[in-house]
């Protein structure tokens, strides 16, 4: 009678473990203890259970999750990774290449009014840039022909609603020119700083005012400094400054 291939494994089955060398109870020779059968969570294991029809011990579904939100997290993470290391790389590219823009427009201001930009240069506050943008934005100081006329254009007074001597309230916010608002706003912010005597004149309008409407003060008689400096070809005056 011949025996086909799964009684032979049947068989062994019975003699040994797949997942264990220990002998079973049955061999010939071998001491009667009592083993624990073995759970298939091996390859051998795997094997074992499609011959003999023993479940696989499988992942449960939680950590098949768990493992898989890992899995996404570190691709995100790698992508992250590559997407900042892409962004500092064109940040690297464009400041070279605005420090050559930088470099070109210098260049050409001091060509066209060295004079006015090296006054522009001497006030505390304005540096290159803020000096650039006043220079350009100006054009011409004497086309304002009080100072009055050139901190309205900046946009550095309120304009009035008047009728036949009455006022009605402020009108025209947006009149004149925002970028020399906008200059001489970053001027006086700047002039605060490693500036103690400057310091000490805004520390004493804002006992008088709020801290916004004491800057607005420093930003209009920076203006006004300006505009006598360019007037006079004079550069700027600390003392003269603080003491009016």
């Amino acid at each position: 009678m011949s025996i086909t291939i799964g009684q032979k494994l049947r068989q062994l089955r019975g003699t040994f473990s797949f997942g264990s060398r220990r002998p079973r109870r049955g061999l010939p020779g071998a001491p009667d203890t009592q083993l624990q059968p073995d759970v298939p969570t091996t390859e051998t294991g795997a094997f074992e259970s499609l011959i003999v029809g023993r479940p696989v011990a499988t992942r449960s579904p939680r950590k098949k999750q768990i493992e898989s939100r890992r899995h996404d997290w570190g691709r995100a993470l790698r992508q992250q990774r590559s997407n900042v290391t892409f962004d500092l790389k064109r940040i690297d590219f464009y400041d070279g290449l605005l420090n050559q823009i930088e470099l070109e427009i210098l260049r050409h201001a001091k060509l066209h009014d060295a004079n006015t930009f090296h006054l522009l240069d001497s006030l505390p506050g304005i540096g290159k840039i803020l000096a650039l943008v006043l220079l350009y934005e100006i054009h011409d100081i004497s086309r304002f022909p009080t100072v009055q006329d050139f901190v309205s254009y900046c946009r550095l007074v309120k304009s009035k609603k008047e009728s036949a001597g009455k006022i009605y309230g402020s009108i025209g916010t947006k009149i004149g020119n925002a970028h020399l608002k906008w200059a001489f706003s970053e001027a006086a912010v700047l002039f605060l700083r490693n500036n103690p005597p400057g310091q000490a004149y805004l520390a004493r309008l804002e006992k008088m005012h709020s801290k916004g409407k004491a800057l607005t003060i420093l930003a209009h008689k920076l203006a006004r400094a300006v505009y006598y400096m360019l007037r006079r070809n004079e550069a700027f005056d600390m003392k003269r400054f603080l003491n009016r």
